[in-house]
């Protein structure tokens, strides 16, 4: 009987270990889960986190690229500006009043053009033009007038008046 408790006794160690082994398996995949678990919401959080970095990257590139623009934008009117001075500082008038009567074209021709708009158009609104041409062609003529009369003053402001735009006066001399 006692071979017999001995190997009863055994089976009972070979069994508990058995049962003990399963336990910290068990154990140990639910270990192995939560680490996963914890590493994926780490990952998550950290590809987040280069996320909005890269996001604060992008923002910064478009500032670096609207400032470069701002930058090379400047310098180009400023160098038309120095083309346009040693352009007219190279042509040689041969008396003073040809040069006088060039430099007050732009001006003239500006307010010229822009005296005709007003004319043209005080003349469509009050009816004068009615009794030099039929309706459908005042209308036809006036409308090509009226575009190319714009077109022509807006071109004439722009390309005089254009690239002077008006600089506070704390901001003169930077």
């Amino acid at each position: 009987m006692e071979s017999f408790l001995e190997l009863l006794g055994a089976g009972a160690s070979v069994a508990s270990g058995g049962i003990f082994g399963l336990i910290g398996s068990g154990i140990g995949v639910w270990a192995k889960m939560k680490q996963a678990k914890a590493d994926r919401q780490w990952k998550e959080k950290e590809w987040a986190h280069e996320s909005h970095l890269l996001d604060k990257q992008m923002q910064v590139g478009q500032a670096e690229t609207e400032n470069e623009i701002a930058i090379t934008s400047s310098k180009g009117s400023w160098m038309g500006l120095s083309e346009s001075i040693q352009a007219d500082a190279a042509t040689k008038a041969s008396s003073a009043w040809a040069s006088d009567v060039k430099a007050l074209f732009r001006p003239f021709l500006t307010t010229a053009l822009v005296g005709c708009t007003m004319y043209i158009i005080h003349s469509l609104l009050n009816g004068d033009l009615k009794g030099v041409i039929s309706a459908s062609e005042t209308t036809e003529i006036l409308r090509y007038a009226i575009y190319s009369v714009v077109f022509a003053t807006s071109a004439a402001i722009t390309w005089w008046f254009g690239d002077r735009a008006l600089t506070p006066p704390h901001m003169k001399h930077r």
